[in-house]
């Protein structure tokens, strides 16, 4: 199977989950080189072999395969692997458009989505308000040439886009800090835990 074909495949799974087209296509394509270790010559028939009688031996139908958990468990350690990587190209794509940020504050809605709610300066300040829904622009700020051979084109041009790869990011295993005191507001609950990619030299994740 082509790489072509895998990010088809990848795309149509996608089709059932809450994101858009152009980031199913997206997903799919830096999933791919993941996929195409993974994938047999004939993937097809390693699935069918699952569901019709004329599979092959020790794969028919009704089987079990007791290597079928520890393959799951590499290919989920190599998915989570992958999403730290693709959120490390994410924090430097964020210092290149925000130098000043020491932070990227997000929170959690009643769907399970990560959505961005503003970058933050080490002293506390808003260097910009994210939030889609109070009317403020949208738009990204394009890709500066150090870090535009990271993102797929026309990936990563609006603040929904943001929101999605956080989403994913956070569904393939990636862990976000809760932000630190200093930087909140002060209308914020003190126990409260809220989601940030930190962006600093001290951060954990993607330094």
């Amino acid at each position: 199977m082509s790489k072509d074909e895998i990010i088809a495949s990848v795309t149509e799974r996608l089709r059932e989950t809450p994101t858009g087209d152009l980031f199913r296509c997206s997903t799919a394509w830096f999933m791919a080189p993941v996929a195409e270790d993974d994938l047999p010559a004939k993937p097809e028939a390693r699935y069918d072999s699952a569901l019709t009688p004329e599979g092959h031996e020790g794969h028919r139908s009704g089987e079990t395969d007791p290597a079928a958990w520890a393959r799951l468990n590499e290919l989920r350690d190599r998915l989570k692997a992958e999403a730290h990587i693709v959120t490390r190209n994410l924090v430097e794509t964020l210092r290149a458009w925000y130098p000043s940020a020491d932070a990227l504050e997000m929170y959690e809605n009643e769907d399970g989505w990560l959505l961005t709610v503003r970058l933050v300066s080490a002293d506390g300040r808003t260097v910009r308000d994210l939030r889609n829904d109070v009317g403020l622009p949208t738009d990204l700020p394009e890709l500066p040439e150090p870090v535009r051979a990271l993102w797929p084109k026309r990936m990563l041009q609006e603040v929904e886009d943001l929101d999605e790869l956080l989403t994913v990011l956070a569904k393939a295993g990636v862990g976000f800090d809760d932000l630190p005191d200093e930087l909140r507001d002060n209308n914020d609950c003190p126990d409260l835990y809220i989601p940030a990619l930190l962006l600093g030299t001290a951060c954990e994740l993607g330094c």
